[in-house]
């Protein structure tokens, strides 16, 4: 007996002593560190879970301030909207009594031009009636008392006009005061439309530039979708060898389990030709003890004979001699024979024990292995519908995107109409001003105008509210880019372990080609803990998909 090499390679497919191959031992170190990548492939596959779990809640958080930013928009466009239409309203009324007074204004201007033509020749023929006196004093007397009769109701009616002239004139003034209002408003307006202007085209500037960024931002995604996607082929692929390499250990066990029906079968014949010999070695020994017994009486007899015939004994002896020798040899061959087989009975019963713990340990690491398949491909499944729910929420944060940008335009039009309203209120108002430049009492004016300032001041209040409010709605926007560059970074992270996780695996299948042998206990230890940790990731990896079914049935 030798002992083993202390050093095995790829090569010594058999030992070069009892013969037994050592192909198990080399599959059970490929076993081992195919378990130690499976290993890390879990811990990799955890910390990815645990990052999409951030990167959906970053997403949700995303898209809840998305959604409040529309609403505000919404809620601030519809109050523009019905601002802007009970302008339009107050603008038509103010146009339609500006027009009534100025109607009623021709008419009372055309009334008093009239009047004071008709004075005018009243006062010429008093005049004449005063020079010319050749007539008598009754018929002038009849005139006269005619002409004050006329005149009186001419003065009569003159008062009447001088008081509808001056209810015109306070009509007139009130039209001048709000005219001054209307312009004042028109200032205003025209001020707050620059300004909006300004913030219009700031807002443009930086929906421009949030588009570039989005647009970058998907073709990073998209690089990255296809990068996945890549992965998830790369992961079949190594599914499909780990599955090829079980086939492949499988068809080997049936080999090996055939083997060892062969080698139980030649056990069994050992084991009757071992009680053969036994019943041979019983029956020599039964054969020696009566040739002891037989060779001690021919001794004896031999002693006697001596005692008889020395002389011709001497050959008898010799004789008896040589049948003694020849039967000791006898008895120590069969004795070889014996000690043998009993060495032989040991090893192959060895062999046996050993076959039958590798062939357990084989059948353990087949089910672990099993079962890191089955996580394996749960894992993918896993992360297949997450790319899947990332895919959705881009298209989402697409469609309020496009949203936002309807908002704008729609925005923006309004924003044109209302230039258009400026230049229908500038026309106007030089209109106006055309008419009432002639005019004055500007005492009553500077009263309305005071009250006017007083409602610019509330309106460029409001003004700057609804800017803070702009600016709030752009910092939640810079907030939105962050959040957005966070995610990208942590992509790329990903994506660096990912590499990192493959040159492992290069290296691990590197090391599995020289990798040593081990008992198969600490393997089994090993194994047991490895499915006690699948186990609890599992369970871990259940609990967390169901508070994310949950967190989504609550939006």
């Amino acid at each position: 007996m030798q002992p083993l090499p202390a050093s095995l390679s790829q090569k010594d497919t058999s030992c070069k002593y009892c013969g037994v191959s050592y192909l198990i031992m080399h599959e059970i170190e490929k076993y081992k560190t195919e378990i130690g990548e499976l290993k890390k492939q879990i811990l990799i596959l955890q910390r990815k879970n645990s990052q999409s779990a951030s990167l959906e809640r970053n997403n949700n958080s995303q898209v809840q301030l998305v959604a409040e930013m529309n609403a505000a928009l919404n809620h601030e466009l519809a109050g523009a909207k019905v601002e802007l239409e009970n302008q339009k309203l107050v603008s038509n009324q103010m146009e339609k009594q500006v027009i009534k007074y100025q109607i009623k204004l021709k008419d009372v201007t055309s009334t008093c031009f009239k009047l004071q033509d008709d004075l005018q020749q009243i006062k010429s023929q008093l005049f004449d009636l005063k020079q010319f006196q050749p007539f008598s004093g009754n018929v002038l007397q009849s005139e006269i008392t005619r002409t004050f009769k006329i005149l009186s109701l001419q003065n009569q009616t003159n008062s009447q006009q001088q008081i509808k002239i001056k209810s015109l004139q306070e009509e007139v003034f009130q039209l001048q005061a709000e005219n001054a209002k209307l312009k004042m408003e028109l200032d205003l307006e025209k001020k707050q439309t620059s300004e909006l202007k300004i913030q219009n085209q700031f807002l443009t500037h930086q929906i421009e530039e949030l588009n570039t960024r989005l647009q970058e931002h998907l073709l990073n995604e998209q690089k990255l979708v296809s990068e996945h996607e890549q992965v998830k082929e790369k992961l079949s692929n190594q599914l499909f060898q780990t599955e090829s390499s079980l086939q492949n250990t499988k068809t080997e066990f049936k080999i090996q389990t055939t083997e060892l029906q062969n080698l139980k079968t030649d056990y069994k014949k050992l084991n009757e030709n071992y009680n053969q010999l036994k019943e041979k070695q019983t029956k020599s020994e039964a054969q020696i003890q009566t040739l002891s017994a037989q060779l001690q009486q021919k001794i004896n007899e031999l002693e006697q004979y001596k005692l008889q015939n020395s002389s011709s004994s001497s050959q008898l002896i010799q004789q008896h001699k040589e049948q003694v020798s020849k039967l000791e040899q006898q008895i120590q061959d069969l004795q070889k024979q014996v000690y043998e087989l009993n060495q032989k009975y040991l090893m192959q019963s060895k062999q046996l024990d050993q076959r039958d713990s590798e062939i357990r340990s084989l059948n353990s690491t087949m089910q672990s292995l099993q079962l890191d398949v089955n996580n394996n491909k749960q894992q993918l499944a896993a992360n297949q519908t997450q790319i899947t729910q990332l895919n959705a929420q881009l298209n989402q944060l697409r469609a309020q995107l496009l949203d936002a940008e309807q908002s704008v335009s729609i925005f923006k039009s309004s924003n044109e109409q209302l230039k258009l309203m400026e230049k229908t209120y500038v026309d106007r108002v030089m209109r106006l001003e055309i008419e009432l430049k002639s005019q004055t009492q500007q005492d009553k004016l500077q009263s309305q105008i005071q009250n006017l300032q007083q409602q610019l001041t509330a309106q460029k209040d409001s003004n700057q509210q609804l800017c803070a409010q702009i600016n709030a709605i752009l910092a939640e926007n810079a907030s939105h880019k962050q959040q957005l560059d966070l995610n990208n970074k942590t992509i790329v992270d990903l994506d660096q372990k990912n590499q990192f996780l493959k040159e492992q695996i290069e290296l691990m299948n590197k090391q599995l080609k020289n990798a040593p042998s081990e008992d198969t206990e600490k393997l089994k230890a090993e194994i047991k803990k490895l499915q006690l940790t699948v186990l609890h990731e599992c369970k871990e990896r259940n609990e967390l998909m169901r508070v994310l079914n949950e967190l989504r049935s609550r939006k």
